[in-house]
């Protein structure tokens, strides 16, 4: 958590081009939250031509949807979605026109990573204080 589905046109992102965008989704998303590195994950899903509309007719749309922790003001998370609209105009050359962007927000209550509960936003260290041994033991990297 959180989790970005990023669902663009089949054939408009190279696996590079994939790679250079999660990073900067990830990039994005610390800087705007502070939330670790380690939380951030990005799901890429290609459409084919033909199975995506806008206004009922064929559509070159590209559809970017966060979940995120619920408890962050609205400024951050306008924050969020107007540097990932930047970021994905200036990576794809897609215009704004072409992209659709929400900000889901989640209850960490019921939300669980590496099999534990999430922390609410702001209450990262103690979690990852709290499930060190944990995490160590699953292979992930504590910040």
């Amino acid at each position: 958590m959180p989790l970005y589905q990023v669902t663009a046109p089949e054939n408009l992102l190279s696996d590079e081009l994939r790679h250079r965008i999660a990073n900067e989704i990830t990039r994005i998303h610390m800087v705007n939250t502070g939330a670790p590195k380690l939380f951030v994950n990005v799901l890429f899903h290609d459409v084919p031509a033909g199975r995506l509309f806008t206004a009922g007719e064929p559509s070159r749309t590209t559809i970017i949807v966060g979940q995120v922790r619920a408890g962050r003001e609205i400024a951050v998370r306008q924050a969020l979605l107007r540097d990932l609209a930047e970021m994905w105009t200036t990576e794809t050359g897609q215009t704004e026109g072409e992209l659709l962007m929400a900000i889901e927000e989640v209850d960490p209550r019921v939300a669980m990573e590496a099999g534990l509960i999430m922390p609410a936003p702001g209450e990262e260290t103690a979690w990852f204080a709290q499930h060190e041994d944990r995490l160590r033991e699953l292979g992930l990297s504590v910040p």
